[in-house]
């Protein structure tokens, strides 16, 4: 956190280079967010939150609204990465929570947590 914070600051163009080569050019940052190319253009995808999506849907998971460090352990502790897909089995009509299956297992997911993962088609 504190290293990206000083990289901010840095001007100069032959080290971004140099990094982007090093990375091997990723467009997405780890939690899924468009990286900006060299010209500052951004990719835009068009990604949902799970929270819309309707059971029996396959999607795959691949990017995270916000992400404070107890989201990313929450999902990090339920093997919830990026890439991953998932099948929404049901939608609790009462609270909104999602019932998800992937890795041959199930868990459920509270609403709030549900609209901060962004997902497309699988």
């Amino acid at each position: 956190h504190e290293i990206a914070e000083q990289v901010e600051h840095v001007r100069s163009s032959r080290f971004f280079e140099r990094m982007d080569a090093l990375l091997d050019h990723p467009k997405e940052d780890p939690h899924g967010a468009p990286i900006p190319d060299a010209d500052g253009n951004i990719n835009h995808k068009s990604y949902r939150c799970l929270s819309d999506c309707a059971p029996g849907e396959k999607v795959r998971l691949t990017a995270i609204k916000h992400s404070p460090k107890s989201l990313l352990k929450f999902l990090d502790d339920r093997g919830l990465d990026l890439g991953i897909t998932l099948e929404v089995k049901a939608i609790e009509p009462y609270d909104g929570s999602v019932l998800i299956k992937y890795n041959r297992k199930e868990d459920s997911l509270s609403l709030k947590i549900s609209q901060q993962l962004m997902v497309e088609y699988a």
